[in-house]
């Protein structure tokens, strides 16, 4: 068993939230925590011992919440041939968050900051601190450091756990790891399940129109007339959003289970959109869900990722439309609508909701990792200082941001860039969580470049 010695000051709940991540949830080593009257950290196995620096706990032990001073930009790198040409990272110039660019292999020590360069990653301390929000009440991608830094499209924390492990089994002989296997999370967040078309003749004249004036589409306009006219027969077939046995059954052929998400109330009818759960089409389909293996989870609306009352609402709503139906209702996940998310705020409220796992942690408008990590890890609750059951299950992509934020077109160049994404998950054994929304399944290319995403290996053909 490994001994962690750590330093005593003022951020132990910090340090212990963190040492369980990397060497219980990421590593799978068993160790044995104490803190001691030392200024840095200190790894011990069968007499032999490694040092590593603490710099950043150390820092806001006793100035805790304030902002923190970054490091200045461009950050200094320390060049990862220097520990050995065999860890795996991206590039070889690994940057430095925290620390410095030291390594004295004979004393074994190490003045890079491992530690608390991944509790600052993981933990989301810096939208804690940072308070700038954007129109949606988010925290803003530009003022990520990951963003400022330039390594967002990099998951750094991975790396800098590759790091730890040649640490650990070059100079304690650490011989074994938790075996991972390298995954693809396909995500629905369903925010409207059905065409306007399909309920409202009005509005189905509405969205016909803006078709062909707002969004230049004559087909999808015809869809939408055509589902105007037989959705009152019981006819859906031409619904351009009801995607769902497509969904379902192209996963289905990669062996893939898609996580969908679904909206079960609302205080905000502007930003939710009308809501379905009720309606007859969504209990039919929550079942067929379930009997393909499918799983069913929670989208909370517009105004919950701060209103804990709220949440639990909508989270008791869904689970009585699950147990109408006889589907279970213990393990319940799902992904903030708008990708509205507060690091002080929503992981404790939905720890206390009962939730098992969050996916909401991902930029909106670029594509890269966030939280610099492709594996899931449990959240902290920065607020109250203290670890939750909850899960995060980091976002990595979101369809809207290929084609909205970033406008960029479904071709071959934009699939490089995704495979590129998906491959640097796979490097590290990690999960390629993807979100891709129902109604935007509509056209042939969308179809073709969502089913060359989701295949389980990289294999890219021409589109």
């Amino acid at each position: 068993m490994l001994t962690i010695k750590a330093p005593f000051h003022d951020c132990q709940s910090e340090i212990k939230w963190t040492v369980d991540v990397i060497f219980n949830q990421f590593l799978g080593l068993t160790y044995t925590l104490v803190f001691e009257n030392i200024d840095f950290f200190m790894i011990e196995f069968n007499g032999n011992s490694i040092k590593l620096n603490d710099s950043y706990f150390k820092s806001i032990a006793n100035n805790w919440g304030a902002d923190f001073e970054l490091p200045d930009l461009p950050l200094k790198t320390i060049n990862i041939k220097c520990f050995s040409k065999n860890i795996k990272t991206i590039d070889e110039k690994l940057p430095i968050l925290f620390g410095a660019d030291v390594y004295e292999p004979i004393q074994g020590r190490v003045e890079l900051d491992i530690f608390g360069s991944i509790f600052f990653m993981l933990s989301r301390i810096e939208e804690y601190t940072n308070r700038n929000k954007d129109e949606f009440g988010r925290f803003k991608t530009v003022e990520s450091f990951a963003f400022k830094a330039g390594f967002y499209s990099r998951p750094i924390v991975d790396e800098y756990i590759e790091v730890l492990w040649y640490l650990l089994v070059n100079h304690l002989h650490v011989s074994a790891r938790k075996k991972r296997e390298k995954s693809i999370l396909v995500t629905c967040d369903v925010d409207i399940p059905y065409s306007p078309s399909s309920y409202s003749f009005v509005k189905g004249l509405k969205t016909a129109a803006a078709d062909i004036i707002k969004r230049k589409n004559f087909k999808l306009s015809i869809l939408n007339l055509a589902n105007t006219c037989l959705s009152p027969l019981g006819i859906y077939k031409f619904d351009p959003n009801d995607s769902f046995e497509f969904i379902m059954s192209i996963n289905e052929r990669f062996s893939n289970k898609v996580a969908f998400y679904f909206i079960t109330d609302s205080l905000n009818n502007k930003m939710d959109g009308d809501v379905f759960i009720h309606n007859k089409r969504i209990k039919d389909l929550l079942s067929e869900l379930s009997v393909r293996g499918h799983e069913v989870g929670i989208h909370p609306s517009y105004e919950t990722y701060l209103n804990e009352e709220q949440l639990s609402k909508e989270v008791l709503i869904l689970k009585e439309k699950l147990k109408s139906i006889d589907l279970p209702v213990d393990a319940i996940g799902g992904r903030q609508h708008y990708l509205r998310w507060d690091a002080g705020v929503t992981p404790g409220i939905w720890n206390n909701c009962g939730l098992v796992y969050d996916s909401s942690i991902g930029f909106p408008d670029i594509i890269g990792f966030r939280c610099g990590t492709s594996h899931s890890y449990t959240m902290y609750d920065l607020k109250n200082r203290k670890s939750l059951r909850l899960i995060q299950r980091p976002l990595i992509l979101m369809d809207s941001t290929i084609f909205g934020y970033l406008g960029l077109e479904l071709n071959q160049d934009t699939l490089l860039k995704v495979r590129t994404l998906k491959e640097r998950c796979f490097l590290f054994d990690g999960c390629f969580t993807l979100l891709w929304h129902n109604n935007y399944l509509v056209t042939n290319k969308q179809k073709y470049f969502y089913s060359e995403i989701i295949k389980s290996d990289s294999f890219i053909e021409k589109i």
